[in-house]
């Protein structure tokens, strides 16, 4: 059961694999409709989750995977979709590290404990 899920992209370097995670979006994992399409992206909507991170700034892919995917809380910048995220964070913060330490804070202040614990284990740079 996955309670704390992390959506972010790669550099623009198609060959430049996410090392956040093993899933994988493109353009083409979209159909013509709007719909996601690809394998990964439908594995990772068909979950549920308590907290949702959209450590992204502006793009359309993982703005579709993050509106589709089930979760109680997302948080996530401001220069994203507005409606998307519950939680909105400045897009001064530029690493992860920043990022988490900031989130943890927050989530201190609002009483989700339960995150805290899983974003604990979140050791990215």
């Amino acid at each position: 059961d996955d309670r704390v899920a992390l959506v972010t992209n790669t550099k623009e370097d198609k060959n430049t694999f996410n090392v956040f995670s093993n899933m994988n979006i493109t353009p083409e994992c979209i159909s013509f409709y709007g719909n996601l399409i690809g394998n990964d992206s439908l594995e990772f909507i068909s979950k549920d989750y308590d907290l949702l991170i959209n450590f992204f700034k502006s793009n359309p892919e993982l703005t579709l995977l993050s509106s589709k995917t089930k979760a109680k809380f997302r948080v996530g910048f401001e220069s994203a979709e507005n409606q998307l995220n519950d939680l909105i964070f400045s897009n001064k913060i530029k690493k992860f590290k920043s990022f988490k330490l900031e989130l943890i804070k927050y989530l201190n202040l609002i009483k989700w404990k339960t995150y805290l614990k899983d974003l604990k284990g979140l050791e990215l740079l």
